[in-house]
């Protein structure tokens, strides 16, 4: 039996410090798991309409697996989500399992990173992610300075049949391996959540 292939998005690929999410790559590695590291495209100046295609592209070949998404490319979730909610009604989820990892949803950040705005025009900040995957985590800390409504905006998520939320205390935006380690509670969520 092939092992289960993860995509994992985000998380700084060939930053020069290690990434809590590559970590979390590594500690999946090691139960088995098929791990593919992937970027944003031109991930230092993202195009947002080139960020969702690649995203939409990545869950139509991902269908079985799980998709690990840090940030942005959480924040790029929430927006195919609502995008492919106008277009009617869903038959399938659009990936299997997947994380959030921080998403990137604090209502000024498009100040201060004018790079991103494209990315928070859209007035999407707590969308119906029912049915969005079949299993779904979304992975925040209670002092994230890229999402100042994260305690508001969970509760909100936590209402929403088939949504799980971890959250975590003091991890900030989840970038940080001396406070986060490889994240073994997601490693934990994942492994059982695929056993399941």
């Amino acid at each position: 039996m092939a092992p289960t292939c993860v995509r994992s998005i985000g998380g700084y690929e060939g930053s020069h410090a290690p990434h809590p999410q590559r970590q979390l790559d590594a500690s999946l590695r090691a139960l088995g798991y098929h791990v593919e590291a992937l970027e944003l495209p031109n991930n230092a100046a993202p195009e947002y309409a080139a960020c969702l295609a690649f995203l939409l592209a990545q869950c139509q070949e991902l269908a079985e697996g799980v998709l690990i998404l840090h940030s942005l490319a959480s924040r790029l979730f929430f927006l195919a989500v609502a995008a492919a909610r106008q277009h009617g009604p869903w038959h399938t989820p659009l990936v299997d399992t997947a994380v959030l990892l921080a998403p990137a949803n604090g209502r000024v950040i498009a100040d201060w990173v004018p790079a991103v705005a494209p990315f928070f025009c859209q007035d999407v900040w707590v969308p119906v992610l029912t049915g969005a995957a079949r299993r779904l985590l979304i992975v925040a800390s209670d002092n994230d300075f890229y999402w100042e409504e994260a305690l508001t905006d969970l509760e909100a998520f936590r209402t929403q049949p088939g949504v799980e939320v971890l959250l975590l205390t003091g991890q900030g935006h989840l970038n940080d391996p001396a406070v986060s380690g490889a994240l073994p509670e997601v490693r934990d969520w994942i492994h059982a959540a695929r056993r399941s």
